[in-house]
């Protein structure tokens, strides 16, 4: 299990894998660009994330914070609780995505093929 808190934003070339276990990132206040994998929580910040899943996550939890942020899903099956983010696109697989927070007006869910269910 892995605890990582990140001081500095992250831009597109970053991929970050935190293996086995149970891990939690927290990002930093800014915008932050990149691809996780095995990563169970992740908390944003301030700014405007776009954080892409290489991976399938399941029991998951996303709370991007602040800003007009994008989550995008691996192909797969994606069983997970989001809170704060405006955009969510999914992948191939069935995904599973419990919203936390009221979405804005101008939110975009897109969970992509497979037998899907927003809750």
């Amino acid at each position: 299990t892995d605890t990582v808190t990140l001081t500095t934003t992250i831009d597109s070339s970053a991929v970050i894998d935190l293996g086995a276990g149970k891990d939690k990132l927290t990002l930093a206040d800014g915008g932050n660009t990149g691809t996780l994998s095995n990563v169970e929580s992740v908390v944003g910040g301030s700014g405007d994330d776009d954080i892409t899943f290489d991976a399938a996550v399941s029991g998951g939890t996303i709370n991007l914070g602040d800003g007009s942020d994008k989550l995008t899903l691996a192909n797969g099956t994606n069983v997970l609780t989001v809170g704060n983010v405006e955009t969510v696109i999914g992948g191939t697989g069935t995904d599973n995505v419990t919203l936390t927070t009221t979405l804005p007006g101008t939110a975009l869910i897109d969970l992509g093929d497979g037998t899907d269910t927003l809750i």
